[in-house]
C-alpha cells in the first residue's frame, strides 16, 4: 500500500512538472520565434541582381555637322563613365538590413587604348542603390551606397563587395536600379539586371 502511495505522489509530481513545462514553452515560444524571424528577416535578401551590363556613355548625338551635341548615358543623375565598359558577370543581393554582397567578374574597358583590360593604374569601384521616392515629374530617387573607399578591381576586372548600405534603403525600394561606380569620380561603369 505504501509503495503504491509514493508511485501515486511521483506520477503527480512528474505531471505538474511537466504541465509547468509546457506553460512556459507555451509563453516563451511565439516570443523565441518571433525574434528569430525577425532576425532571419533583417538578413533574408530583398532584392537580388543576377547579370550586368557594362556601360556606353553615349545615347546619341544630335546637331551635326554644324553644331554636334553628345547625348550622354545618364542615369538617374549618375554621369557615365568616359568609355564604353563591359561585364562578364555581376550578382548582387540586397537585405533588409542594408548589408550588401555583390559578386562581379570581368568588369573591363571596351574601348580605349587598353580595350579588354582592367584601367592601369587600378581602379577602385562601389555599389550605389538607387530608389524612386516620388513619382515626380521629375521622379526623384534616394540614394544609398557603399563605403566611398570602394574595392580595387584586379587585373582582370573580378571584384568582390561585402558591406552595408548607407543611409538605409527603404523596403520595399520602388523601381530598384544598382550602379557599380568608380569610388574617385563617381561615374557608373555597369549595372545590375534586377531578378523578378
Amino acid at each position: 500500500m505504501r509503495i503504491v502511495d509514493q508511485c501515486g505522489a511521483l506520477v503527480k509530481e512528474f505531471v505538474a512538472v511537466a504541465a509547468g513545462a509546457l506553460l512556459v514553452s507555451a509563453i516563451a515560444g511565439p516570443a523565441a520565434a518571433q525574434n528569430a524571424t525577425s532576425n532571419n528577416n533583417s538578413n533574408k535578401p530583398v532584392l537580388t541582381f543576377n547579370g550586368g551590363a557594362g556601360v556606353i556613355p553615349l545615347v546619341s548625338v544630335t546637331g551635326c555637322p554644324t553644331a554636334c551635341v553628345e547625348n550622354l548615358n545618364v542615369v538617374r543623375g549618375v554621369a557615365p563613365g568616359g568609355v564604353p565598359w563591359v561585364i562578364n558577370q555581376l550578382k548582387a543581393q540586397v537585405s533588409a538590413n542594408g548589408s550588401i554582397k555583390v559578386s562581379g567578374q570581368g568588369l573591363v574597358l571596351a574601348g580605349g587604348a587598353n580595350p579588354g583590360q582592367a584601367p592601369t593604374p587600378a581602379t577602385t569601384v562601389l555599389a550605389n542603390l538607387l530608389c524612386q521616392t516620388a513619382a515626380g515629374p521629375p521622379p526623384t530617387y534616394s540614394s544609398s551606397m557603399t563605403s566611398t573607399a570602394g574595392v580595387t578591381l584586379l587585373p582582370n576586372g573580378d571584384f568582390q563587395i561585402n558591406d552595408t548600405l548607407s543611409p538605409l534603403p527603404p523596403v520595399p525600394c520602388a523601381l530598384p536600379v544598382l550602379l557599380i561606380q568608380g569610388a574617385a569620380n563617381s561615374h557608373w561603369f555597369a549595372l545590375g539586371i534586377l531578378s523578378p
